[in-house]
């Protein structure tokens, strides 16, 4: 009998022992769910500052298609990058090599041209810390359908992209066209807003 009381003992200690463990579990769980949904409602917050951003909106056309392919995409023998596209309107978009397009906008930007030099700046969306990294980008143009990535303020690459024709490319849009300071002429600005104000801007 005092061994059954015994092990009856143990039991039942071993079973409140699990009931507090799920209590804490539960616990847990439900304050992870309430930080997931308190970030979830701010905004995304940026890291860096206007002024450190080289390039603005506001040219109809850059003028790129003159220096370079611009029908497809430019990608490199470093599997470890996206491929790149560049738009007549200054726009610049990574290409998901494996999925072929990248539709949400995990970053692209603005590109100005001086002489055989673009000058781009990519905005990368932090998820967990709810912020945008912003990427420095220098690429000297070889020839039509040849860049040199030789400079790279975030992943320190340097490499040859090649044009890879393609005839399905996302189309030029991007969260910071919204913003009324990335535009040279705010008067592009609103008409931009009035036509694209209902699209979707990871389109």
């Amino acid at each position: 009998m005092t061994y059954f009381n015994q092990f009856h003992k143990e039991a039942s200690e071993r079973k409140m022992r699990n009931i507090e463990v799920s209590k804490q579990l539960k616990q847990v769980l439900m304050c992870l769910s309430i930080c997931f949904f308190l970030w979830g409602c701010f905004p995304w917050s940026k890291a860096f500052k206007e002024k450190d951003v080289i390039a603005r909106f506001g040219l109809d056309d850059t003028g790129i298609s003159s220096l370079l392919d611009i029908d497809g995409y430019y990608l490199s023998n470093d599997t470890t990058l996206d491929g790149i596209a560049f738009y007549k309107d200054g726009t610049i978009k990574k290409i998901d090599v494996n999925h072929h397009v990248r539709w949400f906008p995990i970053s692209d930007g603005v590109y100005t041209i001086s002489n055989d030099t673009i000058y781009a700046e990519t905005f990368e969306y932090i998820g967990m810390e709810g912020g945008m990294q912003l990427s420095h980008l220098r690429f000297k143009i070889l020839d039509r359908q040849h860049l040199q990535l030789y400079y790279d303020s975030s992943y320190k690459k340097n490499d040859v992209f090649s044009f890879i024709p393609s005839d399905s490319l996302p189309l030029p849009y991007t969260y910071m066209k919204q913003k009324k300071w990335m535009w040279t002429d705010k008067n592009k600005w609103k008409e931009y807003m009035n036509n694209n104000v209902r699209r979707k801007y990871w389109q």
